[in-house]
Parts: C-alpha cells; structure tokens; sequence
C-alpha cells in the first residue's frame, strides 16, 4: 500500500515536472492547505459553538429549576402563616 502511493507520487512529481508546470502546481497545494486548515478550524469551532450552546441550555434549565423551587417555597410559607422571630416577638 505505502509502496504503491510512494509510486503514484514521484509518477505525479515527473508529470509536473515533464511538462514544467511546478507554478500551476504549487498553487493548487497552497490552495487545497489553506482549505484543508479552514476546513479543520471550522469542525473545532463547531464543537466549540455546540458545547457553548449546551451549556447555555443548562444554565437557563437551572435557573428555571432554581425559580421553580422559590416558588413553592414562597407558597409553602404563605400557607404556614406568618412566622415570628425573635425579633418581631419582642416587641
């Protein structure tokens, strides 16, 4: 296998070289490096987005959660009724 792609490369690199065309080459091995590492950062900056908004959901689930249980315990305490502490019953 490695063979057979060392032999396919140095068939190409006699081609480019046979008919002169190392300029038209280099061009598009620039061009397929630049995509390859625009390609790479946009999957990474995908994952990135993805947890980010992950955590954002969970967050905001949180704080629902965290709201919800004020609630019942507001409730819970109106209807228990007034509590008396220590300071307003010395008055």
């Amino acid at each position: 296998m490695t063979l057979g792609l060392a032999v396919i490369i140095v068939f190409v690199l006699y081609l480019i070289d046979k008919h002169n065309r190392w300029r038209q080459a280099m061009k598009v091995v620039i061009g397929l490096a630049v995509l390859g590492i625009v390609g790479v950062g946009g999957l990474f900056g995908w994952q990135k987005y993805a947890s980010w908004k992950e955590a954002g959901r969970e967050a905001l689930q949180e704080a629902e959660y965290e709201a919800e249980q004020a609630k019942s315990a507001v409730k819970k305490q109106a209807e228990l009724g007034p509590v008396h502490t220590k300071s307003t019953m010395g008055e």
